[in-house]
């Protein structure tokens, strides 16, 4: 047995040797004499020393941690506690964070100072168990502060934020409106409380409740803490050195996940999808988690006692960071990904192997590397297979993604600094084919993110000035298809035109200073030439010689304008609507328009029984007699229901006297103009009866009395109406009068303005003139526009407007840019 361990390779000498110590090798003491034990003992304990030894001169690794605190147990006690003493001394300064937030220990040697952005005041109450430290922190100075937030350390955590207010003349502090930031059911902190700042702002007094008052004292730092604390949150290469409190590894590592994913929001919840998958997995890559763990996790058991002790010592003390007062309200990332990650970790092994597997595939291209020549072609074989990588790793950390990446993107700098060296200076004025040029903006990408060496600047430098010369070339070279003449609205909408499609024709090279300079010059060339143009341009739109000249004038403006939409602060709008204004005015005839049939009768024929003034409706029913709708312009809704309610005792006097047109009329008016149209429109009337039906019955459930009054009115109208029907029935049914008084009827059902000229109408019946009134869109839409219109046209144009509704309505709505935009929603 002695010779076996003499002969043991040296490699054996790991700890993983002494893990069946007791199990296994003195199990056979008791096949031994007192010498022989005595021997074999020896050999242990110099193989012991020897060991101990290396360990203490290589240093303790996170995984030697993970191994003594598996194994100590099963030593006998003085090996044990050498045991158990070097991994107490592992978790303090191993590699990697110090496993502990403990700040105390940084303090020797250096100066204790206050942070530059809060004041912390820490202590704790008599009156609750003894290991419950309280921390008030004000962000900022507390002459200005704002807010506050109040931290409560036990067994349990809470972080309460407040508003807060100094009251420099009495020294107190005033907090109120609680809002809880880390929840804890267990915890007692005051909803709001003034509290006493004393001795120069050295301690602060709170109640937590009237019988427990907490003496809080102002908390310093050691110098050298919060000068890392400062380049975790401004450096993304920053790693702190070893031991260094772990929070400050985690607030390093939550700023650079942070910054390595500008597209992620962080005050929203995470989504749960692949991409969000694939970035988490990047943020516990190796290269992230061997900077601020110290150990990788792909190896990581958690089903092994040292690692799963490990995982629970990083757990703690993650979750203890968020109620540091140096870190807390730094900890977004940390609290949305980090902290659930690590709770998670023994379930996290299929994440885990995200970001590896994809790193086999890049292993598999690197190794064919020699099949992607030194040549243009090279290149691009080579992109098609990094791209695909470069999409997929796309919500990954940037870091990370390039990272995996790196031996293809090495293997690309290397492709392209051979091609940009054999590349001969292109004839100037001859560029060559955009495709190729983004070859070379693509090797360009490949040689910033390569490993930069002299060769590599050189070649950065050299691709930049090709691709510098091709983007001027073909700049200068379609720069004809401007064909810009002069400062003229046209020529210069053209020119923007021709900006507007170089910039997405060329869009890929928009950071290459040459396309900068040439979209510059031509910004300031049209920035220029604007005031000109639109000092001119009134004038240009009042010679217009019709309305199609103006719409291109308009078309020429919009594009102008594209940039800067809104009308009403564009100068050049301005001037067009000026310009647009006086061109209307100049275009307006006098004569207003007059729906058929004739003007109002002049001598309306007093004697008929439908003047009589027997009836209860007589202003009504002689306006719809004499053909005087505009008399009815304020009542169309009475004159509606008189007309329905009459029509019924003047058919049953007169039987066959109502006419087909007239009763479609009615049943248009009652259940809406889809009645006679297709199956569809059909079905949205019955929709919209069974709307109204609905709400009537919540009108009457909501007001019971204003209901029925209503019902009551409307009751009271039918009676007046039917009255007035038997009233005019009582003449001869075949009387001119009547036949006049149901033809007049009928219009005024179609078309409440017939007669009426068009001078005299508002915009709203305008709309309904310009448009087919018959047809079942024109309603809702006119009912939509009226307002707009009444709202949004000036004088001049809602005269232009009435002179020739039909002409001149498409022509007011397109060629008013900002009124033709609201209008759209009257169309959906």
């Amino acid at each position: 047995m002695v010779g076996l361990v003499q002969k043991t390779p040296k490699e054996v000498r790991s700890l993983r040797f002494f893990q069946n110590y007791d199990n296994g090798l003195r199990s056979y003491f008791q096949f031994m004499t007192p010498d022989q034990q005595a021997s074999y003992s020896k050999i242990l304990d110099d193989w012991w020393a020897s060991a101990m030894k290396e360990i203490l001169a290589r240093g303790i690794s996170l995984d030697d941690i993970t191994i003594l605190q598996g194994i100590a147990a099963n030593f006998p006690p003085e090996r044990e506690a050498q045991l158990r003493q070097l991994a107490a001394k592992g978790l303090s300064a191993g590699p990697g964070p110090a496993l502990t937030n403990s700040d105390g220990s940084l303090a020797d040697g250096g100066n204790l100072i206050e942070p530059a952005d809060r004041t912390v005041w820490e202590g704790t109450a008599p009156c609750v168990p003894k290991n419950v430290t309280y921390d008030f922190v004000v962000l900022g100075p507390i002459e200005k502060m704002n807010s506050a937030y109040v931290m409560w350390q036990g067994d349990q955590r809470t972080v309460v934020r407040y508003e807060a207010k100094y009251d420099p003349t009495i020294g107190t502090l005033d907090i109120s409106n609680m809002q809880i930031v880390q929840a804890n059911d267990f915890v007692s902190l005051p909803k709001s409380a003034n509290l006493d700042v004393g001795g120069g702002g050295a301690t602060v007094s709170m109640h937590l409740s009237p019988s427990c008052l907490v003496s809080l004292q102002k908390k310093t730092f050691p110098e050298t803490l919060l000068h890392a604390v400062e380049q975790a949150k401004s450096d993304p290469t920053y790693v702190p050195e070893q031991g260094l409190p772990f929070c400050l590894s985690m607030l390093a590592w939550a700023h650079q996940i942070q910054a390595g994913a500008p597209q992620i929001d962080f005050s929203k919840p995470l989504p749960s999808d692949p991409n969000t998958r694939l970035f988490i997995a990047s943020a516990f890559h190796d290269s992230m988690a061997e900077k601020f763990l110290g150990r990788s996790l792909r190896t990581f058991d958690t089903h092994q006692y040292g690692d799963q002790q490990m995982w629970f010592k990083w757990s703690n003390l993650t979750d203890e960071c968020l109620t540091q007062p140096l870190f807390f309200d730094d900890t977004t990332v940390l609290l949305k990904v980090i902290q659930p990650f690590m709770h998670q970790l023994g379930n996290k092994a299929d994440d885990l192997a995200i970001i590896p597997t994809i790193e086999n595939r890049v292993a598999q291209v690197a190794q064919a590397q020699g099949n992607f020549g030194l040549s243009i072609d090279g290149f691009s074989k080579l992109r098609t297979y990094i791209s695909p990588l470069e999409a997929e790793l796309a919500p990954a950390l940037k870091q990370v993604r390039l990272n995996v990446l790196k031996p293809l993107i090495n293997r690309e700098a290397q492709i392209a600094i051979a091609v940009v060296r054999a590349e001969s200076p292109e004839q100037h004025g001859k560029p060559s084919p955009i495709d190729r040029i983004l070859i070379f903006a693509d090797m360009l990408e490949a040689l910033k993110s390569a490993d930069q060496t002299a060769d590599v600047r050189s070649a950065e430098a050299a691709a930049t000035m090709i691709v510098d010369q091709n983007v001027a070339d073909i700049i200068a070279l379609d720069r004809g298809n401007a064909q810009y003449d002069g400062a003229d609205i046209y020529s210069l909408a053209r020119l923007k035109q021709w900006k507007d499609g170089i910039e997405k024709q060329l869009k890929s090279f928009s950071d290459f200073s040459s396309y900068k300079t040439a979209m510059q010059s031509v910004s300031e060339q049209i920035d220029a030439a604007s005031p000109q143009v639109a000092g001119g341009l009134a004038a240009v739109v009042f010679q217009a010689k019709d309305v199609g000249e103006i719409t291109k004038i308009s078309n020429a403006v919009a594009e102008l304008q594209s940039d800067h939409p809104d009308v009403m602060t564009s100068s050049m709008w301005q001037a067009y609507l000026r310009g647009l204004d006086q061109w209307f005015a100049a275009h307006t005839t006098d004569a207003a328009e007059v729906a058929a049939p004739s003007a109002t009768n002049s001598h309306p024929n007093m004697a008929s029984v439908f003047h009589s003034p027997q009836l209860k409706n007589g202003r009504l029913v002689g306006a719809i007699f004499d053909h005087d709708f505009l008399a009815l312009r304020n009542d169309q809704a009475d004159a509606f229901a008189a007309i329905v309610w009459m029509i019924k005792p003047m058919n049953e006097t007169c039987s066959g006297i109502l006419s087909e047109g007239l009763m479609r009329a009615v049943l248009q008016r009652g259940l809406g103009p889809g009645i006679f149209g297709n199956s569809e429109d059909v079905q949205n009337v019955g929709a919209e009866m069974l709307l109204r039906e609905g709400q009537l019955i919540k009108q009457a459930l909501d007001s019971p009395g204003q209901f029925m009054s209503g019902m009551i009115s409307d009751a009271a109208a039918q009676d007046r109406a039917e009255a007035d029907g038997e009233l005019v029935a009582g003449v001869s049914c075949g009387d001119p009068d009547m036949k006049t008084f149901l033809t007049n009827a009928q219009d005024f059902l179609n078309d409440p303005t017939s007669g009426i000229a068009t001078d005299k109408l508002g915009v709203a019946d305008v709309c309904k003139r310009a448009l087919s009134a018959n047809e079942p869109t024109v309603a809702p839409y006119c009912a939509c526009a009226g307002p707009i219109l009444e709202r949004r046209l000036t004088p001049v144009e809602a005269a232009y407007l009435k002179s020739d509704p039909r002409s001149n309505f498409s022509s007011v709505v397109n060629l008013l840019p900002s009124v033709n935009q609201e209008l759209r929603k009257c169309q959906q």
